[in-house]
């Protein structure tokens, strides 16, 4: 899987290059067009407490070890407003990751302000706020266990477009609402979720 995705990343870093590839290093970044692709294959997921764990002890996050998870985060966006110092983005979200013996699927969608106009040089400040509704299924178990959850997610980036399609940097946010477990026997266990990520990669516009 890292394999196919950074196979990905470099095919679409040729394209974007092929296209543009003028190095900037002076001035604030413009967009080319009005899209905007983030691929970052690499993450980490802390989850905040044991939230996966049903009313008869059924669950399978029992140590702070057993929180990290990978994390590779997608989304892509548009501007729906573009004034003299803001940006705003439409976009929606899907990430996924996990680690042994458990895996992971985000589907999402944000609002994003971007604050490159405020910048002499080619710099892209990024916040966002939007809804998350992440799925976690567990494998390699006798019994079936099944968590997700509902959450309001914040979160900032920053990133420097090397050409004016291409930009490399991190983002960061913080999750969190309900949550629940299911396991075999019917056991519902209802609480709090919430998570903290941090994501590297690279962002397109075209």
């Amino acid at each position: 899987m890292k394999k196919t995705v950074f196979l990905a990343l470099v095919a679409l870093l040729a394209l974007s290059t092929g296209a543009r590839a003028e190095i900037q290093t002076s001035g604030p970044e413009t967009f080319p067009g009005k899209i905007m692709l983030g691929v970052k294959p690499l993450g980490v997921q802390l989850l905040f407490n044991d939230a996966w764990v049903g009313r008869n002890g059924t669950g399978y996050v029992y140590t702070v070890g057993d929180r990290a998870l990978y994390k590779l985060a997608i989304d892509f966006s548009g501007i729906v407003y573009s004034g003299s110092k803001i940006t705003l983005w439409l976009g929606g979200e899907v990430n996924v990751g996990g680690r042994a013996y458990l895996a992971m699927l985000e589907p999402g969608f944000f609002v994003q302000i971007t604050l490159e106009k405020l910048l002499k040089v080619p710099l892209v400040p990024m916040i966002r706020a939007g809804v998350s509704g992440p799925l976690y299924v567990p494998y390699g178990y006798d019994t079936a266990t099944l968590a997700g959850a509902f959450h309001v997610k914040v979160g900032a980036g920053l990133y420097y477009f090397i050409t004016r399609g291409i930009g490399l940097g991190a983002d960061t946010n913080f999750a969190f609402g309900p949550g629940f477990v299911k396991d075999a026997a019917n056991n519902l266990g209802i609480g709090f979720s919430g998570y903290w990520d941090f994501t590297l990669g690279a962002r397109f516009a075209f």
